[in-house]
């Protein structure tokens, strides 16, 4: 119950930070972007989602000299390991994101 409980606490937080990135990343909004992947970095970590925490990592460090055009790779990439974790996670938790 309680790691169901951890897994969904997570799972809402990393979303709700994945959108907030995905709609400053829309609006070009590069401060946008990096603000969300700090709130990613740190819960990913500390989740245990290693790969997730590094690439959010990565792209919020990146953001501090590089344009949003040239750290769109980073995006797609953050982008990318986050939904297989949200699918499997969802999945093996039995619930799903509200």
């Amino acid at each position: 119950a309680l790691m169901g409980r951890l897994v969904a606490s997570f799972l809402k937080s990393a979303e709700e930070s994945m959108l907030a990135l995905t709609t400053a990343a829309a609006q070009q909004d590069a401060a946008g972007v990096a603000a969300a992947a700090h709130r990613l970095r740190g819960p990913a970590g500390s989740f245990g989602a290693t790969g997730l925490s590094l690439a959010a990592g990565t792209l919020e460090d990146s953001l501090k000299d590089q344009s949003l055009q040239q750290c769109a790779g980073l995006l797609v990439k953050l982008q990318g390991l986050w939904a297989p974790l949200r699918e499997h996670l969802a999945n093996s938790s039995g619930g799903s994101i509200s």
